[in-house]
C-alpha cells in the first residue's frame, strides 16, 4: 500500500479514483469533527462531503511539507466557522445543538462546556486535541500529520491542556465558603 503522497502522486498524475482511498480513510474523523463541532447529523454529513471536493480540486496546491489530515482539518475548520457564520439560528431545528451557554443546571452539560472551550483553542492545539482525544492517534502519528517531531506533539498538547484548565476553571471550580 502506498503512502499518502504517494496516493496523492497518483491522484495528481491523472488517476483520480486513487483519492476514494484518502476519503475512505479519512472520512470519519472529518465527519466526526463537524458533527462535534455543529451537532446536527445531516449538516455535518452534508460539510465532511464538501470537505472532500475542496480537497480534492485544490489538491494541487498541497504543499510536499503539509501533511494531507492537517490540510483538510483546516479545510473543515474554515467550512464549519464559515457555516457557524452564516447560519442565521445556532440553535437546530431538532434540538441538537447547544446555542450559548447556559446557565449551571439547565441541562447544559459539562461536555458541552468542554467542546466549547476546545473549539476556541488556536487551530493547531484545537487540531493536536482532536486527533490525540477523539481519533485517538499516537503521539508518532500526530507528529506526521503535522510533519514535526513526538516532543514538538508533547509540547502542542501541553499547551493546549494549560489553555483548557484557564477556561475550564471558571465552570469548575468550586464554590466559595461563606
Amino acid at each position: 500500500m502506498l503512502d499518502e503522497s504517494g496516493l496523492i502522486k497518483q491522484v495528481l498524475n491523472g488517476r483520480p479514483n486513487v483519492f476514494a482511498v484518502l476519503v475512505k480513510k479519512y472520512s470519519g474523523p472529518i465527519f466526526a469533527y463537524c458533527l462535534d463541532r455543529i451537532r446536527n447529523r445531516a449538516d455535518a454529513e452534508d460539510l465532511a462531503q464538501e470537505v472532500f471536493v475542496i480537497a480534492y480540486r485544490r489538491l494541487a496546491t498541497l504543499r510536499q511539507t503539509d501533511s494531507f489530515i492537517q490540510w483538510v482539518y483546516g479545510i473543515a475548520a474554515n467550512l464549519v466557522r464559515n457555516f457557524l457564520r452564516t447560519r442565521k439560528n445556532p440553535a437546530s431545528l431538532d434540538g441538537n445543538s447547544p446555542g450559548p451557554a447556559a446557565e449551571p443546571g439547565s441541562g447544559y452539560d459539562m461536555q458541552d462546556i468542554v467542546r466549547e472551550a476546545v473549539a476556541e483553542l488556536p487551530e493547531k492545539y484545537r487540531v493536536a486535541v482532536t486527533l490525540r482525544f477523539m481519533e485517538s492517534m499516537s503521539y508518532r502519528e500526530i507528529a506526521k500529520a503535522f510533519g514535526t517531531t513526538t516532543g514538538q506533539v508533547s509540547s502542542m498538547l501541553s499547551r493546549a491542556n494549560r489553555h483548557l484548565e484557564a477556561k475550564l476553571r471558571k465552570h469548575f471550580a468550586p464554590e466559595p465558603l461563606e
